[in-house]
């Protein structure tokens, strides 16, 4: 793996910090991703909001692939209470799928706490 992207170092650099702990945690996760967009959409390797599709049909959206490192990165943003109950086996299975649908070996399962915007980080390799 060429690179891995520190994202905890990146998050405590972008201001989000007690914003995202006073939204709902669906409005969290979009404000999440439009920062990713904003701050790293441009970037060459990297590809924020990816789909997957099979057969013709949409299968799911991935948060980032670094296509230089070849490593998928999916983000949840949780309460503390929610951190503590990590991983939870539906976002590994997502991110499994993800993997199936490209062609990276390993993905990493971002928990992202809204009120520090500390990271718990946990890899995902195929089956």
């Amino acid at each position: 793996m060429a690179r891995r992207i520190d994202w905890e170092a990146e998050l405590q650099k972008s201001g989000l910090g007690d914003y995202l702990q006073e939204l709902p945690p669906t409005e969290a996760g979009k404000t999440l991703h439009n920062y990713l967009e904003r701050e790293y959409g441009d970037l060459e390797d990297l590809e924020l909001e990816g789909e997957i599709y099979e057969n013709g049909e949409l299968q799911g959206r991935y948060d980032c692939l670094d296509e230089r490192a070849g490593v998928i990165y999916e983000f949840k943003t949780k309460s503390s209470d929610g951190m503590e109950s990590a991983p939870y086996q539906s976002d590994i299975t997502q991110v499994r799928e993800y993997l199936d649908g490209t062609s990276s070996e390993v993905g990493f399962l971002i928990y992202i706490s809204r009120e520090d915007l500390g990271t718990e980080e946990y890899p995902i390799t195929r089956k």
